[in-house]
């Protein structure tokens, strides 16, 4: 065990996994806390990575990677990782859109690699390479962890990495930090010299990269005859679902005796060495809309129709790939969940500007919506009243209905004591209907007058309930 300082008892420090956020996205940090109750909600118990059965949790109301989160009591975690504070981010802040970033760079990594090793922790993480070094330490720069050595003969580093030599390429990636200028040292692949390696700032003297080589078939070809397969920290091969054979390389990191070996910020296999250039949306609706033309490739204009009475609109989209990057304006959304946008007043469409990005985070495809409302649906305006009269010590019933509106109507009107129809009823104009009921008195009850017209080339009816009061004639 390594130990950098002294400090009575001699302890392992933990080294915190950037690549897990702690941060939580809610539309409203005060009120999340005000009302935890309804937004930290209890599942089903069940067996964590320790095989103990403990109550879980979910977060509501978050964003999409929150929200895939399971809590469980600090008290039952043992030899597991874990966050016992968490951060409350307003949406769309800069921060937010930085842990959106950050998740589909690591998504990105986890679309074309075949291994990666992010975490330097001279612990598990290193551990589960099959790691050896020799004058050789660990440690964190600008939050991220990183592995080097001395510019001293025999100085080095190594781990196994997975491949799969089933592919038509592998490729090993190695990422560094430009501010590391000049460093050169050797890259040996199964103990065969990959390259003389040299960090350069072609990216920024701030800015980290990834270097990308391409795996000699073959140092792939003679995995079997070496006996390059993983294994376990007691030389017991590991084997995957299928019960195989894993095949690995070992990366090795050698000191030329003349300058730092790295830091080496990140370790990758992969099956490309550049990133898809595919930034067409490859999805796009709306919550009760319409959109129009249907989505194609190529075409980055369209309309969405959404109810007339909408003050808002919400809508999904989906990028070519899902690291690629969607945008609202200059705002980085998740699209892993609907965006609601609100809609201007009046008549007037609100254009909404989408910015889809590829996988490589630079190629660009911008959308233009125009989301409108739709023309109100026709509407008729019949009206109608019921009223009682005696005739001959019996009740007659009399319907009257009035057309309202601009187009002539056809009436059906029905009641317990028969039906009667027009075939048109003039704007403006109203019609009356006698039934005699052939009693001396009635109970109150319900006609209802059956009015259609076409309107704008539509049909359209409309039903009218007309209640009446009891009668009796004397």
């Amino acid at each position: 065990m390594d130990a950098t300082y002294t400090a009575g008892v001699l302890v392992r420090m933990s080294v915190a996994d950037k690549t897990v956020s702690n941060d939580v996205v809610v539309p409203d940090s005060e009120a999340f806390k005000t009302e935890i109750a309804s937004h930290l909600v209890r599942i089903e118990d069940g067996v964590n990575a320790n095989g103990d059965e403990t109550m879980r949790f979910k977060l509501q109301g978050t964003d999409s990677a929150s929200a895939a989160l399971t809590f469980e009591p600090w008290y039952s975690l043992y030899n597991a990782r874990y966050a016992i504070y968490m951060n409350l981010v307003e949406p769309d802040s800069a921060q937010a859109q930085a842990l959106i970033l950050q998740g589909k760079q690591q998504l990105r990594v986890d679309e074309t690699t075949i291994d990666s090793l992010t975490s330097f922790d001279n612990n598990n993480s290193e551990a589960d390479k099959n790691y050896a070094f020799s004058n050789s330490t660990v440690g964190v720069f600008s939050g991220q962890s990183f592995r080097h050595a001395p510019a001293a003969t025999g100085a080095f580093f190594q781990y196994d990495m997975v491949v799969d030599p089933s592919q038509p390429t592998n490729y090993l990636g190695v990422r560094y930090y430009g501010g590391d200028n000049g460093r050169t040292f050797d890259v040996y692949l199964n103990d065969v010299l990959l390259k003389h390696e040299r960090i350069t700032n072609a990216a920024g003297s701030t800015a980290f990269y990834i270097q990308y080589d391409e795996i000699p078939r073959a140092v792939l070809d003679g995995i079997a005859a070496n006996d390059s397969y993983k294994r376990d920290q007691n030389g017991a091969y590991v084997l995957d679902e299928n019960g195989d054979k894993i095949p690995v390389v070992t990366v090795r990191f050698q000191s030329n005796g003349t300058s730092f070996v790295g830091g080496v910020f990140g370790v990758y296999t992969s099956v490309a060495n550049a990133h898809g250039t595919d930034a067409d949306l490859s999805g796009l609706s709306f919550e009760d809309g319409e959109l129009a033309p249907a989505l194609e490739e190529g075409v980055y204009a369209y309309t969405a129709t959404v109810p007339a009475d909408a003050t808002t609109a919400t809508f999904d989209a989906d990028p070519a790939v899902p690291s690629g990057l969607v945008y609202v304006g200059d705002v980085l959304i998740d699209d892993a969940l609907p965006r609601t946008v609100t809609l201007a007043e009046g008549n007037a469409p609100t254009v909404l500007t989408l910015k889809a990005k590829a996988q490589d985070h630079t190629t660009t495809a911008t959308y233009t919506i125009e989301i409108v409302r739709a023309e109100p649906a026709a509407e008729l305006d019949v009206t109608a009243t019921a009223t009682t009269r005696c005739a001959a010590g019996k009740v007659t019933l009399v319907v009257q209905a009035r057309n309202g509106g601009e187009v002539p109507v056809a009436l059906d009107v029905r009641t317990l004591y028969g039906a009667k129809q027009l075939a048109a009823l003039g704007a403006g104009k109203s019609a009356s209907y006698a039934f005699s009921t052939r009693l001396p008195q009635v109970p109150a009850g319900t006609a209802s007058v059956v009015a259609t017209a076409s309107v704008g080339g539509e049909d359209v009816s409309l039903t009218v309930p007309v209640e009446y009061s009891s009668a009796a004639c004397n």
